[in-house]
């Protein structure tokens, strides 16, 4: 714990930056998952559960600087109002270790993507983009030189084949149009 300054002078005692706990998280999670399947809004969901607006919205990104972590008793009229009929926990243990704040992000933004057509392209993009710096990273100067030129000359194949089917489409054009 780590004690902040408030205005008036006296100290609050803060967690640190990991609020949540990995428990926690899990729980949203699975609940973030059933939210996007059954297509009801962050907002929707708070005013079904007698939450306030948007508090699913915080309790799901606890581990942010607006989230808020929900009480065990808020969590269970969200997990009502999704699971109108009941609901079983299952706890199985994971492979990879507890999971992260970071961890829930990425896992929200893939639970998005699957529902979201142009959410998922922008969510490949930028896997693309990191994956190709982290490539780059790692290669030597002569690596990334050698495809460079493979690139290179893949570019000027592509032109010279376009420009060939451009004189090919235009001379059989024209020699339909004399007969």
């Amino acid at each position: 714990m780590m004690l902040n300054a408030r205005p008036d002078g006296r100290n609050r005692k803060t967690l640190s930056s990991e609020r949540a706990t990995a428990l926690y998280r899990s729980l949203l999670l699975e609940l973030e998952r059933r939210r996007q399947h059954t297509g009801v809004s962050m907002s929707e969901l708070s005013d079904i559960a007698g939450a306030a607006d948007r508090y699913f919205s915080k309790a799901l990104h606890a581990d942010t600087p607006s989230g808020r972590v929900a009480r065990w008793e808020t969590l269970e009229e969200f997990m009502q109002a999704l699971f109108p009929h009941g609901y079983d926990v299952e706890i199985r243990p994971r492979t990879t270790g507890p999971l992260t704040a970071e961890d829930l992000r990425r896992k929200v933004r893939f639970a998005a993507a699957s529902n979201n057509r142009l959410t998922q392209r922008a969510l490949m993009s930028e896997l693309g983009k990191r994956s190709a710096a982290v490539r780059k990273e790692r290669m030597t100067p002569e690596q990334r030189s050698e495809i460079a030129k493979r690139a290179a000359q893949t570019r000027a194949r592509n032109r010279m084949a376009s420009a060939a089917a451009a004189i090919a489409d235009t001379s059989s054009s024209a020699g339909n149009a004399l007969t």
